[in-house]
């Protein structure tokens, strides 16, 4: 189909299918009219050309074998009959005669030649195209279409069909490896069987399908294609199937071909929970871009709650095909140390460890090979990282990066691209119920009200509140979800009500905030509002942690939950709070990966429960409880990080990574010498997971704020675990300084076991 065509809306648009035979239509209807085959050859003929040809080669073509004069009497009368039945789609001058491609028309050989094109160029939606071809191919070209006298246009029939044919039979091969390479193996016999029926002596073809088909759990059907295929080469060639044919065949027979091993993970996308509403023409227009071999950083734009990760999960499931190697999902809320973006790609990918290289120099080399899309989201707090992704790109061609921030990258090259807010209903105009359902936003609050109310449905009386209630939040998803939550309770009449209050009592909120951002925050605190002293004291506190925490933990940091200080409420059964706040969709419950459930706040809840938090005054006391409850972890669980309990107690620390780096910060600023301890006990862990540069700038920053003020004891621990750190980096003059000092300070002591494990390791820095 060309690009012309936009240019002719309105006007007839003819359509030529003339793979698998000759269908003529216009406007949808069968085009009669040809006075003769030779009219329908010849439109053929000038369409799939494209160009304009002599009058003379014309008749040549279709008249070859006829006198000149009448030949070209002939082609007159052709001409004259196709002016009538297509009109303006055939240009004819006195010298020439061509079809006329900017008159709206559509193509099957054009559409097949193009997504062949595409495919084998082998981008971003490849198999997608290929596998558009072989959709188009409905047979061979001109299929039982035989024009009389005219042995020069056979000939170009002919070939073009064979050309056509090729590709047709390099795409089905294409995606048959594919398929395979992917798992899967009954798609891919079925590929490899339409081959089959356009070149049935391929026995190469054969024996994959027969593999593919035992693969796919098909032991009958496969001994049935090898009959097939001896049926084949006896009857036409007179031949048995070649020896590893027949082997193949005889050891399916006996059972001793194995199954094939599963192919690597082609993506860690998570499952989404709930279908992604009203984003198709974002989803079409990121689909474009992603084509585009130009974008190769696409960063989706937009402020918390609009819906940037779900929509980036989307493309990514959408795509999982399109890049050979996947498509793979870093979550970066969490991280704020610098230092740990890379190691953060690094685990996602499962790149494997190397001896003295570093974690972007393994990334690297890892990628350079590869072609994938990796998802980074929100990046917005990491934006002094955005030349590590520069750096990626450049070293690694086939890499195409989607980000989702609430700020650009700044990078050259970068794609922008602004998340819109679902669609609204216009505020001055009364839709009736049938057509608010047009609008995504309202889509989006039905399906999440029945959640809490199943029987809950849009009616006359309803509408104008529901409708009212989504253009007051803007279209926002986050801000319509939780909105949607409090129907469980209210009538949406109910709802706006109270929505409206809220927003007017935060009507002074700070004018540098963007406005979605002020009406989101607004939502966010009429939620809050509408929670009991309880579930506030719980909700606030829930913002401490980083990447949820267990029930347990949970109960340990955030409780007793009476307010103030007082005793009233310490007893409060903590699962109805938490169990109240999931409900009203302001913690997420998520299955851990050592079975254990944890709770978590979506980050920008999390921002407003921290706001909350500080203006509570409780701020340091429940952080200095968070810390001290990881401190009491750490110290438990480091002497078994060697030993038969090493695997779970790293599993362990690896779940609560982000939490660890929180109590850091904190304790950084606010209490340096518990910070100074958690580090000393966090060095193995550092050390086993090769977060090198990390412990090392913990240990380093610590030491200097801790000071004298710190035990020689854990000052010793933490100068000797910093030489470790160091040695394994190659730091030499660092390590030597920092076992130096932890030398002294054991021998100061009277430690000999310090003294000794400190010696050692200095002993071994200068022997190497």
């Amino acid at each position: 189909m060309t690009k012309e065509r936009d240019r002719g809306a309105g006007r007839p648009r003819l359509a030529l299918s003339l793979l698998g035979g000759v269908h003529i239509a216009l406007d949808g209807a069968p085009l009669t009219g040809f006075v003769t085959l030779k009219s329908q050859a010849l439109l053929c003929y000038l369409a799939v050309t494209g160009r304009p040809h002599s009058r003379d080669a014309l008749a040549a073509l279709l008249w070859g074998d006829t006198p000149e004069e009448d030949a070209k009497a002939s082609l007159r009368q052709v001409l004259w009959n196709l002016q009538k039945v297509v009109g303006a789609h055939v240009s004819i001058t006195r010298q020439t005669v061509a079809f006329d491609r900017s008159v709206p028309h559509w193509l099957d050989v054009d559409a097949f030649s193009s997504a062949t094109r595409a495919g084998s160029a082998r981008a971003i939606g490849a198999y997608s195209r290929l596998a558009e071809a072989v959709d188009l191919y409905a047979g061979d070209f001109l299929a039982g279409f035989y024009v009389r006298d005219a042995p020069e246009f056979d000939e170009w029939a002919a070939a073009k069909r064979e050309h056509l044919r090729q590709h047709a039979l390099g795409a089905l091969e294409q995606l048959a490896e594919h398929q395979a390479r992917r798992g899967a193996y009954s798609t891919a016999s079925e590929y490899l069987g339409r081959l089959l029926q356009l070149d049935p002596w391929r026995e190469d073809a054969h024996r994959q399908r027969i593999l593919l088909l035992y693969y796919a759990g098909r032991r009958d059907a496969a001994l049935s294609q090898y009959a097939s295929l001896r049926s084949v080469l006896q009857s036409e060639l007179g031949e048995e199937p070649a020896e590893e044919t027949t082997t193949l065949y005889r050891r399916i027979r006996t059972g001793a071909v194995e199954r094939p091993v599963p192919p690597p993970a082609r993506h860690n996308l998570p499952a989404p929970p709930t279908p992604l509403l009203g984003r198709q023409d974002e989803l079409v227009q990121l689909t474009g871009l992603l084509e585009d071999p130009a974008c190769r950083l696409l960063t989706l734009l937009g402020p918390g709650g609009i819906g940037k990760t779900r929509l980036a999960l989307q493309v990514g499931q959408d795509h999982v095909d399109d890049f050979a190697d996947g498509v793979f999902f870093v979550s970066l809320a969490s991280i704020h140390n610098l230092d740990l973006v890379v190691q953060a790609i690094v685990d996602a990918l499962k790149v494997e460890a190397g001896a003295r290289r570093s974690a972007p120099e393994r990334l690297s080399d890892w990628l350079k090979s590869r072609q994938l899309l990796l998802v980074l989201d929100n990046f917005e707090h990491l934006l002094p990282a955005a030349p590590l992704i520069a750096r990626l790109l450049a070293a690694c061609p086939a890499l195409t990066v989607l980000a989702t921030s609430r700020a650009p990258l700044h990078l050259r090259g970068e794609y922008e691209f602004p998340v819109p807010p679902l669609s609204l209903p216009d505020p001055g105009r009364a839709d009736p119920p049938d057509r608010l359902t047009d609008y995504a936003a309202v889509r989006l609050f039905l399906e999440r009200a029945r959640t809490v109310r199943p029987k809950f449905a849009l009616t006359a009386g309803n509408a104008a509140a529901i409708a009212a209630i989504c253009c007051r939040l803007d279209g926002l998803p986050l801000a319509i979800e939780l909105a949607a939550a409090r129907i469980r309770l209210l009538s949406p009449e109910e709802l706006l009500t109270r929505l409206e209050q809220s927003i007017a009592l935060l009507a002074d909120g700070a004018e540098d905030l963007p406005p979605r951002q002020r009406t989101l925050r607004n939502t966010i605190d009429w939620s809050y509002n509408l929670l009991s002293e309880p579930e506030r004291t719980l909700f606030r506190r829930l913002a401490v942690f980083r990447d949820g925490a267990t029930l347990d933990t949970v109960a340990a940091v955030c409780g007793p939950l009476a307010a103030g200080g007082t005793t009233e409420g310490a007893d409060v059964d903590l699962l109805r709070p938490l169990g109240s706040l999931s409900d009203k969709s302001l913690v997420l419950r998520k299955d851990g990966s050592n079975a254990a459930v944890r709770f978590t706040l979506l980050e920008t809840i999390r921002e407003y429960a921290a706001e909350r938090l500080e203006a509570s005054g409780e701020g340091d006391t429940v952080r200095r409880q968070h810390a001290a409850h990881y401190l009491a972890l750490v110290e438990q669980v480091a002497p078994e990080l060697h030993g038969p309990q090493q695997a779970a107690r790293l599993a362990q620390l690896d779940a609560e990574h982000a939490n660890l780096s929180a109590a850091l910060r904190w304790c950084s600023e606010r209490d340096p010498t518990t910070g100074l301890r958690l580090a000393a006990a966090l060095w193995q862990f550092w050390l086993l997971r090769g977060y090198w540069s990390e412990g090392r700038g913990w240990l380093k920053a610590l030491l200097r704020r801790a000071g004298s003020d710190a035990p020689a004891r854990v000052r010793a621990q933490a100068s000797s675990a910093a030489g470790h750190l160091a040695t394994y980096q190659s730091d030499t003059k660092a390590a030597r300084a920092l076992l130096l000092e932890g030398v002294a300070i054991w021998r100061g002591l009277g430690d000999r076991r310090g003294l000794a494990d400190a010696l050692h390791w200095l002993g071994r820095e200068y022997a190497s």
